[in-house]
Parts: C-alpha cells; sequence; structure tokens
C-alpha cells in the first residue's frame, strides 16, 4: 500500500517585514519533517525560502503570485500548514483557500502555536481547514483518525538535516534537548509548565553526531528554558566539555537558574548566553510574574553577568518596554537601577543589552486576563486582532496603551532616551565583531 501523500508547507509571513530572525533551517519544520517521514511520502515548502519575504505591497503580490503557482502545482493528499506563530495567520488562511478552491479532495489540516491558542480562528463558516491540531506534532495522527507513534515530545525526534530539502552545508543548526518552564511570566505563549528533556548521554549525542556528519561551526539550543533541572545542566556541560568540539554554542536561561559552578562550566565551552531579565523595576518584574522576589532577581543578574564576564562568556540581557502596567513610576525605577548598578558594574565586559517593545499576542496570560490588566492599569490594546489585519504587524501588534495615569493620559517609555542609554553601554561591551555573528546566527 502506497504511504499517502503529505505536503508540509510554511507559508511565509504577509506582514512581518523585518520582524524577527530569518532561519532558513527553521528547527520546527525540521522536526517535522523527520518525525512524519517514516510514516507518510512527505514533501516540504517553505514559501519564505523560495520567494523571501514581503517588505512591502508589490512585493507581497508577487510572493503571493508566485507561491500560489508553485503551491497549485502540487498535487498531495494532505496540506500540512505551519501556522507556527499569528505572524502566520493570514499567508495560512490564504494559501488554504486557494489550495482548497482548486483540490477539494485534498485534506488540509493546520497546527502550531496559534491554532493551539486560538483554534477557533480556523474554524470559522467557509473555512478550507479541515483540521486544526494543537499542541505537539504527534497530535496530527489522531486528527487524522490514526495511531500516534512515539515518539511523545517533539524534541525526542531525531532530527535528519541532510535529508531536509533546505539543507545545503549551513553551519548553523537548531536543536530541541528539552521543553517546557515551569515559570508563569505573564506575557509568553510557553504552554508546556512541566521541564523534561532528553537524557544526558543523548543531548550530548545528538551535537556530537550532528558536527560528525555536519559542517558545523554553532548550534542553537531552542529550549525554553534551559537547564533547570541543575544536575541535569551540570553533567550536560561537562560531557560536552570532554568532547572538545570547534563550535559555538548558544542556550536560553533565567540568572536564578546560574550560579558560580555553571558560570565556570560554561565557560569550559564556546557560547553565547541569553538571559531574559525583562525589566530593571522591581515593580515591572512584579507585574510580569518574572520573580515573587524581583530584588533577588535583579541581585542575581549583576551577580551573574560580572561572573559571565570575568569567565569571558558572551551574555545578552533582553528587556521588554510598554508592557501592561508600565508607568511613569516605572521607568523611574528603571532608569535608576540602570544608572546606578548596570552602568558602573556591568559596563565595558561581555553583556549586551537588548531591547523591545511589548507586542500583544494571543494564548498568553496577558490575553487571556486582558479585562483585569485593563481595570488595573489602563491596558488596551488597540489591533486586538492585529494578525487579521493587513499592514504592518510589527507595529500593528505593538499598539498599545501600556497603562493611564490619574489624569487618564497614557504613559509610555521614551524610546529614545532608552535606545540613547543602551547603545552608550553597549558601545564600551567587548569583542563586537564575534558577538554580531552570533547574535545573527551567521557564524
Amino acid at each position: 500500500m502506497r504511504k499517502q501523500r503529505l505536503t508540509l508547507l510554511y507559508p511565509g509571513d504577509f506582514y512581518s517585514m523585518a520582524w524577527g530572525r530569518y532561519l532558513t533551517l527553521k528547527p520546527h519544520m525540521v522536526y517535522m519533517h523527520a518525525y512524519l517521514a517514516p510514516h507518510f511520502d512527505v514533501a516540504v515548502i517553505d514559501l519564505e525560502n523560495e520567494f523571501s519575504r514581503p517588505v512591502n505591497g508589490s512585493s507581497l503580490d508577487r510572493f503571493k503570485e508566485r507561491a500560489l503557482e508553485r503551491l497549485l502545482a502540487v498535487e498531495t493528499d494532505i496540506l500540512a500548514i505551519s501556522c507556527w506563530s499569528s505572524l502566520n495567520y493570514l499567508s495560512s488562511v490564504f494559501f488554504a483557500t486557494a489550495y482548497k478552491a482548486r483540490r477539494p479532495d485534498a485534506l488540509v489540516v493546520v497546527g502550531g502555536y496559534h491554532p493551539t491558542f486560538v483554534p477557533e480562528d480556523f474554524t470559522f463558516v467557509g473555512s478550507p481547514f479541515d483540521r486544526v491540531v494543537g499542541g505537539e506534532i504527534k497530535n496530527i495522527f489522531p486528527a487524522l483518525g490514526m495511531d500516534a507513534p512515539g515518539p511523545d515530545n517533539t524534541y525526542e525526534v531525531e532530527p535528519e538535516y541532510e535529508s531536509y530539502p533546505y539543507y545545503d552545508g549551513q553551519g548553523t543548526i537548531g536543536l530541541f534537548l528539552g521543553a517546557g518552564c515551569p515559570f508563569n511570566c505573564r506575557y509568553c505563549m510557553e504552554y508546556k509548565r512541566k521541564w523534561s528533556s532528553l537524557p544526558v548521554e543523548t543531548a550530548v549525542s545528538r551535537i556530537v553526531d550532528a558536527c560528525k556528519t555536519l559542517p558545523l561551526k554553532y548550534v542553537t539550543v531552542f529550549d525554553a528554558c534551559f537547564g533547570l533541572n541543575r544536575t541535569w545542566k551540570r553533567d550536560f556541560l561537562k560531557a560536552l566539555s570532554r568532547q572538545n568540539l570547534d563550535i559555538y554554542l548558544w542556550l536560553e536561561t533565567r540568572v536564578d537558574l546560574v550560579d558560580d559552578t555553571d558560570i565556570q562550566l560554561l565557560s569550559d565551552l564556546k557560547v553565547k548566553v541569553d538571559l531574559g531579565i525583562d525589566s530593571f523595576s522591581e515593580t515591572m518584574l512584579g507585574i510580569m510574574g518574572k520573580s515573587r522576589r524581583p530584588k533577588a532577581y535583579l541581585d542575581d543578574f549583576l551577580r551573574v553577568s560580572k561572573g559571565f564576564s570575568r569567565a569571558g562568556v558572551f551574555h545578552d540581557s533582553y528587556l521588554i518596554f510598554d508592557h501592561p502596567g508600565e508607568s511613569a513610576d516605572t521607568w523611574e525605577e528603571f532608569k535608576a537601577f540602570f544608572h546606578t548598578r548596570v552602568t558602573p558594574e556591568l559596563r565595558n565586559g561581555y553583556l549586551r543589552v537588548k531591547y523591545q517593545r511589548f507586542s500583544y499576542y494571543p494564548g498568553n496570560h496577558i490575553y487571556t486576563h486582558y479585562r483585569d490588566y485593563q481595570d488595573r492599569f489602563g491596558f488596551r490594546a488597540l489591533h486586538p486582532q492585529w494578525w487579521k489585519e493587513s499592514g504592518d504587524h510589527y507595529t500593528l501588534s505593538r499598539t498599545i496603551v501600556p497603562s493611564l495615569d490619574t489624569a487618564g493620559n497614557a504613559f509610555h517609555v521614551p524610546l529614545k532616551q532608552a535606545s540613547a542609554m543602551v547603545r552608550g553601554f553597549n558601545a564600551d561591551a567587548k569583542d563586537e565583531a564575534l558577538w554580531q555573528k552570533l547574535h545573527s546566527f551567521a557564524i
């Protein structure tokens, strides 16, 4: 019996413009391809890779025209669309509608973060989607009336980069070594609260085996919260260090999960660590749900950053401005900590400070408790379903009112001032050229 033909489609973004990194090897697509290939005759079409990302109206028209021609030339039994984020919503609907009109017998399936959080966006009257799949990759099987084979977790799938259609000798790959994050940051869309991971030996072998077969220079670990379990983390770092691999490693973790032993183990590797600090205001850290002990959290940040800089470890701290609840008082708190602690204590090291404005996304605590934030702070999202609008999604998702003062005036962080502060600090950070390559995943 022939396998069913399944076309795995990444539909691209219509209105993301320059928002976010451009990844040729999208890890979730690589993992889905590897998981589905034993069970289906799988083809992959990444419209962003093939036709680039639209940056204006004319390029969007051209993108749609060329992408439709490419997609409609494909005959498949199942069209599985990866609506990875809300940025993919309009393109997912557009291409699903066009394909269903041309090939009505094909089964059109959609999955990803947005379908997981807002499945009703795909079940409207006349919807082209036959199945809406939430959660892990394995859930596509019961949606198709089939028993789901193992494994249960996406990170347990063994990725196959050489067989992936868009692999062409890239020196950077992304891996999942675990999943889940028990912390409840209010802006975050991570839905798996229980942390789990590959066994240490398996995690290390994934990297070692990839280095044997691929010309690797950089491995990016896309776990939501790397190394939550201290024993696992230390055993992994020690075992990886013993391999003496000539690669860089990128990972993301929290400062309250890092101690002096971890800093030493990380310094034995070539590594860049991203730290989601989110704010230098204790009040905002409480509002964000970042920590129940915000002062201790900021003290941990100072301690960890000093340790990383002494050890020569590249690390970035990421901040969010205009989060719901941001006010003139929290901005003053931020500035005071930046000027009295961050600048004098951390300047001239391996720390870079990065920031972005808050984006209103579906699926997180703020989205599901919108009225609470509105009542408490005067928060409003002026485009509460921006992913359904035609226009610059970067701007629309950030067009919000973080808070109102007692006179009813909206407060926004003065971004020009914030930017000047951050640029001045980063200008003195060490080894800019190598950091730029690591930050852009362009080693």
